[in-house]
């Protein structure tokens, strides 16, 4: 008992940043949280296209993204404001797939089922991960289109960033929720 009140009591002090979007009907779209050191991210979201700028102070992050709508955008983005991507991970709660970039020339890509960890996946498998190598971040890039201006520490880091693009097979069965872990390999 007194375990539970001792988590309820840390569940009201502790608050988790968030970042919401909606559609322009007010509609809840996709909600992100991290609960790691304040991290600034940014959130624009349609039925379409979910794009996420997440600017990690630290180097060391992860983050939880709810899908509130009935189902997800057609193509999920995500923008890793990071020098080098040593690891990411990315799972729906039934498959976790992971990816990393080389930072020796020329850049070499993993990517990898958890479940399978010694085989790579190519990209002709329906897992495969879409990552762009750092983009030099010109203002115009920076953000979605649309999106606030980042806030909190580090929000005005100048680091390049990697595009990542999930693959569709991770929302086939429209899971709830994705957890996304990252660790660059330059982090402070």
């Amino acid at each position: 008992m007194l375990r539970l009140a001792f988590i309820a009591f840390l569940l009201t002090v502790i608050q988790i940043p968030t970042v919401s979007t909606a559609d322009d009907r007010g509609n809840l779209l996709l909600d992100v949280s991290t609960n790691d050191e304040p991290t600034p991210i940014r959130v624009v979201a349609t039925a379409a296209k979910g794009e996420l700028s997440i600017q990690s102070v630290s180097g060391i992050g992860r983050a939880v993204i709810r899908r509130k709508s009935q189902s997800w955008p057609t193509t999920v983005l995500l923008r890793l404001h990071l020098n080098g991507l040593e690891n990411f991970r990315v799972s729906n709660g039934q498959v976790t797939i992971g990816a990393a970039v080389s930072n020796a020339s020329p850049t070499k890509y993993r990517v990898w089922n958890e479940a399978d960890e010694a085989t790579s996946v190519t990209d002709k498998d329906p897992l495969w991960i879409k990552i762009k190598q750092p983009i030099e971040r010109p203002e115009a890039n920076l953000a979605p289109r649309d999106a606030e201006p980042l806030e909190g520490p580090g929000a005005n880091n100048v680091k390049p960033f990697f595009q990542i693009e999930l693959p569709p097979a991770l929302f086939k069965n429209n899971p709830s929720s994705l957890q996304i872990e990252w660790i660059d390999f330059y982090r402070n």
